[in-house]
């Protein structure tokens, strides 16, 4: 009805009048005409702004924010990042130049403190021990000798501290020639595994070239630098509980060694622990996390690590969401734990923490909580 009624006030407008003559209107006529109709014809009523204003005042009122439960940070007390090592091991090098001549053992195998694990050409000090073994035999001789002639009293008493002067001297040479004998042979100093065996059979080594390892499975440990705040914390003989990151079984360690000054740079120190590896233990190199008993009043929890951490100055904060209100709680900070934060202290090992919010929080403000976790 509307299009028809509007075509036929056109032509009456703009094409031809009653007499069929035209008809002249300016176009300034015509557009505020056709606006008026069409948004008469197609527009329905205009919503009530006062309704419009509030809704949005209502959905504006007040924050909304997204919460997590902080969870305690393990059945122990607080944690920090470590990884599994060898309590014992030892990187051989060699001692003197010369050819590899021969290996006695293969990667893997098992070997005694003691143990020749490898030779180096050790003719040219063969021959100077002999050398040098004839030298004392012979120094010797002639100490004998100048002694039954001293007491005939043939011979001076100065010929007598000279044979003996000679005697020590070929005693130090051949000292010498049996340390030099003995770089050439490399022993195993502990009990362990041979492994990481770097050279071949007639390969020309030098000194302090490393040759191999020797490693002992079967006693490992793990290190931490503990806050100083934790220093009344342990003790040797201390039992920590050391969780691989990986998953697996827990492993129980004890304490064994503490460094008796505080790092002034990082206020850590460094808490040695070792434990005897089992069958079903996970290997040297392994993350874990090495974990303190509970102590009295422990405040520690872990929190996701979206939590919304704000700092200004020394201090740092989170914010603690109790019922419908949101309050600003200062902490002290433990290390991230791949996505989680530790809480060492300042939010009572517990409750909820904003994880997202739609605008700035103030301490205390009513907020709406829209998602928890």
């Amino acid at each position: 009805m509307i299009a028809p009624r509007l075509g036929n006030a056109l032509r009456r407008l703009c094409g031809f009048g009653r007499f069929g003559g035209p008809i002249s209107i300016a176009p300034l006529m015509i557009l505020p005409l056709t606006v008026g109709l069409l948004g008469a014809g197609c527009s329905g009523p205009s919503p009530d702004p006062a309704s419009r204003t509030d809704a949005a005042t209502l959905r504006s009122s007040v924050p909304r924010v997204r919460v997590a439960t902080a969870r305690p940070t393990s059945e122990g007390g607080a944690s920090f990042a470590t990884y599994l090592e060898a309590e014992r091991e030892a990187e051989l090098v060699a001692e003197t130049d010369g050819d590899i001549f021969e290996i006695r053992v293969v990667e893997g195998q098992r070997v005694e403190q003691g143990d020749t694990l490898l030779i180096i050409d050790d003719r040219d000090e063969r021959l100077a021990l002999q050398r040098d073994e004839a030298e004392r035999a012979w120094a010797l001789s002639q100490l004998n000798r100048a002694q039954a002639l001293d007491q005939q009293g043939h011979v001076a008493a100065r010929e007598v501290e000279q044979a003996r002067l000679q005697l020590d001297r070929a005693e130090a040479a051949l000292g010498l020639s049996q340390v030099a004998l003995s770089r050439c042979a490399v022993r195993a100093p502990i009990a362990g595994l041979a492994w990481m065996i770097r050279v071949q059979p007639l390969h020309r080594v030098v000194v302090g070239q490393p040759l191999l390892r020797v490693t002992d499975p079967y006693r490992l440990r793990a290190s931490a630098y503990l806050p100083s705040a934790f220093r009344g914390a342990v003790r040797p003989g201390t039992r920590v509980r050391l969780e691989p990151a990986r998953g697996g079984a827990a492993i129980e360690a004890t304490v064994s060694r503490i460094d008796p000054l505080t790092d002034p740079a990082s206020g850590t120190f460094k808490v040695v622990a070792t434990f005897r590896s089992r069958s079903a233990s996970p290997e040297a190199g392994v993350e874990a996390r090495f974990v303190l008993p509970v102590q009295p009043g422990d405040e520690s929890c872990v929190v996701p690590g979206t939590t919304i951490v704000e700092a200004e100055g020394g201090s740092t904060w989170v914010w603690r969401c109790d019922s419908d209100r949101v309050h600003r709680c200062v902490v002290r900070l433990g290390p991230s734990r791949g996505d989680a934060i530790q809480i060492e202290s300042g939010l009572g090992g517990h409750g909820n923490v904003v994880v997202g919010t739609d605008r700035p929080l103030r301490d205390g403000s009513v907020v709406e909580i829209v998602d928890s976790r």
